[in-house]
């Protein structure tokens, strides 16, 4: 994910952008505001380490090889790794400065550097300074100058505080650089963040934004935005794309923007000012000549779009708050446009309490109280993934679903008949909005409810209804829900997410030598599965008798046979005849006769 910083040394600051996740991992980092935790550091300086502390002196400083543009643009973009806007944010940077915090590493680590990194203090391990040097915004610069270069441009920084330190120590017997952050990494940093940041829209016009995303888009809006003050950091919001499956290793097309940004000032006034100007009558803010549309403080976005999902509203550091502030914050998914943003100051505060969600895996569930959290409520889980307690679910989003029913006789052909729920869920998309759920009851096999991932208005009802949508062979008529009903299409689609995250296989507890070969589990024919020459019972031991073991299977697969199952032999031959493992047909009392079919003579000597 491409990332971009304004400088201490400029008077502009960086812009990151949210693009696909296949990039350098260290510019993967989703921005999103919220409350956060902390924990103390023995070693790291103790000084404020707010946005706006940090000031520097725009002098010129010459060093061989390197253009003063070059110079700045070093400094500016690796201190904007290691920002407060940033680096609690990145998942990457954060776990490559806190080993003993990535659930990856921490198990491997010797109790020396375990300590070492608990010295040092959430975000300011060091990390080689090569590392850094890879990420793709600083290609540009390390494709020019060797590490020793960047390592003596990065200790010409004015920047006060000071932010990062560069010092030299053994690796593998050979002297490397590394990088450290040494400000103090605390929760009261993103203070006041809900008077600096706005939410931005309408920048290209529909036709523009259907020849696609012109180049070098971050960097304009980054220059558009500087007009009003220094810049933090300036969000391309883009639309989700959840991974199902295997991902391919080549690189893949960044998600599409939502023609919207957040942006993130250094100041306040200067977020003030950008927002006064699109309230007043004339000379809005433009974009290359075009008006606007929509201009307000995030805080307030994110509340409207929480009044009309019927979630709790959200809540910002800062003195500009729309809610009680004690109303936690729910709606994570909103602040920068993806529903899995990494937040650091909330990884440690649920590692404190011992809930620490498992951040590896992006799901919901918490190993230790087995909750999901669901439309901004807490659900009990049971060991099976149901929920405990219905009631629970106190809040929800209305109109997420429509109940549907089948009209008509079905196709005698169960081909026909059949009703594919992909078809059906790609037919009900509309104007963006995508069916993503469909439910039908045991109890009612020619209807149940569809549900989507965002609310549908009458208008867009009326569009389903006259596209005369067909399912197995039949018209589909469609309505509204009533309110008992939406809750229960919530029930069942959260149970459907508990039961999806608990069978993902990063969350099964299983033994250590579990669905293995070689293990006390059957196959289908009832033999056990798993590899040969292994006995599977407590007192078998001695060689393997195969003969004994094909006389326990012939008679296993008789007596099924005889009862008539044919359970276990599913095999068939070219005609469509069941038959068993070896080959052999199956009869039994209600086989159906076969006709017509040779049996195989036995050759005996004249």
């Amino acid at each position: 994910m491409s990332q971009v910083v304004l400088s201490p040394l400029k008077e502009n600051v960086v812009v990151k952008e949210e693009t696909d996740p296949i990039t350098q991992p260290g510019e993967s980092a989703q921005i999103q505001i919220a409350n956060n935790s902390t924990e103390t550091e023995p070693s790291a300086l103790k000084v404020e380490t707010t946005e706006s502390a940090c000031q520097t002196e725009n002098s010129s400083i010459q060093i061989d090889g390197i253009s003063e543009d070059d110079r700045i643009g070093v400094i500016e973009q690796i201190e904007f790794y290691f920002s407060d806007a940033n680096l609690p944010f990145d998942k990457f940077m954060f776990y490559q400065t806190s080993p003993h915090l990535d659930p990856l590493k921490q198990s491997s680590l010797s109790p020396e550097a375990r300590q070492k990194a608990e010295n040092y203090g959430p975000g300011c391990s060091p990390i080689l300074l090569q590392t850094v040097a890879s990420f793709k915004r600083m290609r540009p610069f390390s494709s020019k100058f060797p590490t020793s270069k960047l390592a003596q441009v990065l200790k010409t920084s004015k920047t006060k505080p000071q932010l990062v330190e560069v010092f030299t120590d053994e690796l593998n017997g050979k002297p490397a650089y590394y990088i450290r952050r040494l400000l103090k990494l605390e929760e009261n940093d993103r203070i006041g963040a809900s008077d600096r940041c706005v939410y931005a829209k309408g920048f290209l016009t529909d036709e523009d934004l259907e020849k696609g995303e012109p180049n070098d888009m971050q960097k304009k809006l980054e220059d558009w935005a500087r007009q009003w003050g220094r810049v933090a950091v300036l969000r391309m919001r883009r639309d989700n794309v959840k991974k199902n499956g295997f991902q391919s290793n080549a690189k893949q097309p960044p998600p599409k923007w939502k023609n919207s940004v957040f942006v993130e000032y250094r100041h306040a006034d200067a977020a003030e000012k950008l927002v006064y100007e699109f309230q007043k009558e004339t000379g809005k803010p433009r974009y290359n000549g075009k008006e606007l549309t929509s201009v307000m403080f995030k805080i307030d976005y994110l509340t409207m779009k929480a009044k009309e999902k019927g979630l709790p509203v959200p809540q910002m550091g800062g003195t500009r708050q729309a809610s009680d502030p004690t109303i936690k914050a729910s709606l994570g998914f909103l602040a920068g446009g993806n529903s899995t943003g990494f937040n650091a100051f909330k990884e440690m505060k649920e590692k404190l309490n011992g809930t620490n969600t498992n951040s590896q895996t992006g799901n919901n569930l918490t190993p230790k109280s087995n909750e999901l959290e669901y439309e901004g409520n807490k659900l009990q889980l049971g060991p099976d993934g149901s929920i405990k307690d219905p009631d629970q679910l106190k809040t929800f989003r209305e109109n997420l679903a429509l109940g549907f029913q089948l009209k008509g006789e079905a196709p005698a052909d169960q081909q026909k008949a059949r009703v594919h729920f992909k078809s059906l869920k790609q037919d009900l998309s509309i104007d963006g909005i995508a069916c993503h759920f469909v439910h039908c009851p045991r109890d009612s096999p020619n209807g149940g409810s569809v549900g989507f991932d965002q609310p549908i208005s009458a208008e867009q009802f009326e569009k389903i209804q006259a596209k005369n949508i067909q399912a197995g062979g039949r018209d589909v008529e469609f309505r509204w829900l009533n309110n008992e009903e939406q809750r229960k299409h919530h029930l069942n689609f959260a149970a459907r997410q508990a039961q999806s995250k608990l069978d993902h296989p990063h969350n099964r507890s299983r033994h250590p030598r579990e669905n293995r070969g070689g293990q006390n589990f059957k196959r289908r024919d009832g033999r056990p599965q798993g590899r040969g020459g292994r006995h599977h019972g407590p007192r078998h031991h001695g060689p393997r008798d195969r003969n004994a073991e094909r006389a326990a299977n012939a008679n296993h697969e008789s007596k099924n046979d005889v009862q008539g199952t044919c359970a276990v032999a599913k095999k068939r031959d070219a005609e469509g005849n069941i038959i068993r493992s070896n080959g052999a047909p199956v009869v039994s009392a209600d086989s159906v006769p076969e006709i017509g079919r040779a049996e195989k003579k036995i050759k005996t000597s004249p």
